[in-house]
């Protein structure tokens, strides 16, 4: 079963864990046949968004089902898997949102206005996730409110992102958002003082 699994497109693959618990557990042991990124297409004034597979050779958009009534007014900061680190435009509240099961985790109010360049890590099986900042403030799982690492004199000088899957945003508040599913990342800091 895990070897006609690998051969799966990644939509087809994504059925096959709703056909029993037996098929459910044995994809947890195979992954997607998908090595090419998709984009993400966020229409104006509309909460819902478009998928595209540029490997699917029919060409195809997948239609989301109906998100709340924030999405069309909301940014999306990072990604990791199929969670987006959004924004909603011209406010704080920030959420996590996974497009393909719609869970929504509402994250505390932050005093800064905007991210630039945010880190978000989500542990795909305990759905533990992190939120690291550029000015070292950061949010997981647990937590009531944001922390920061004052105590420490260095900035982030660049962050690099390392992963196989890289997906290419369109937002209607910013015409063209790159933005990568994090595997892992790597910071590059200043030496400390």
């Amino acid at each position: 079963m895990q070897l006609n699994f690998e051969h799966l497109s990644f939509v087809d693959f994504e059925r096959v864990k709703s056909v029993c618990s037996s098929w459910l557990s044995g994809s947890r042991q195979s992954k997607p046949n998908n090595k090419i990124p998709w984009m993400i297409l966020f229409p104006e004034e509309i909460n819902y968004c478009l998928l595209f597979n540029p490997e699917n050779k029919e060409e195809k958009l997948y239609k989301t089902q109906h998100l709340d009534k924030h999405w069309a007014d909301s940014l999306c900061l990072a990604t990791s898997r199929s969670w987006l680190l959004m924004e909603i435009f011209h406010e704080v509240p920030l959420y996590i949102f996974n497009l393909l099961t719609l869970e929504r985790i509402d994250l505390p109010k932050t005093l800064s206005y905007g991210f630039d360049s945010p880190i978000l890590w989500i542990d795909k099986r305990s759905k533990d996730y992190l939120i690291i900042r550029e000015d070292l403030a950061y949010f997981k799982k647990g937590d009531n409110s944001w922390k920061k690492k004052s105590r420490y004199s260095c900035q982030i000088t660049k962050m690099a992102w390392y992963s196989k899957i890289t997906s290419s945003m369109v937002s209607p508040k910013k015409n063209f958002v790159f933005s990568t599913f994090l595997v892992s990342s790597l910071c590059k800091f200043q030496e400390l003082v």
